[in-house]
């Protein structure tokens, strides 16, 4: 649990100093977003641990990050112009 919350501290330290104090940096965003995205693989890996202890209701985390990371691939892979958009893409 320490780590979440040093990655949240780092997260919130981030979005404070690059988005108030130097907003247009070009890097920004992708920091941002790997903070994100670490923050999310973190979480999921916990909730693989506890599901592997036989905590159950851990099964519904595990669906919810898959979900999230599979949205993010596919909006990433969209915006890179490697998949072309469909209804499917968009919703």
């Amino acid at each position: 649990y320490l780590y979440i919350w040093i990655g949240f501290g780092l997260f919130v330290f981030q979005q404070t100093i690059l988005g108030i104090v130097f907003p247009n940096l070009p890097f920004a965003l992708f920091v941002a977003e790997a903070l994100i995205f670490s923050m999310l693989g973190l979480l999921f890996y916990v909730a693989c641990i506890r599901l592997r202890d036989g905590n159950k209701p851990a099964r519904i985390f595990i669906v919810g990050f898959a979900s999230i990371f599979i949205g993010i691939v596919v909006t990433y892979s969209f915006y890179s112009g490697w998949i072309q958009g469909n209804h499917l893409v968009y919703y």
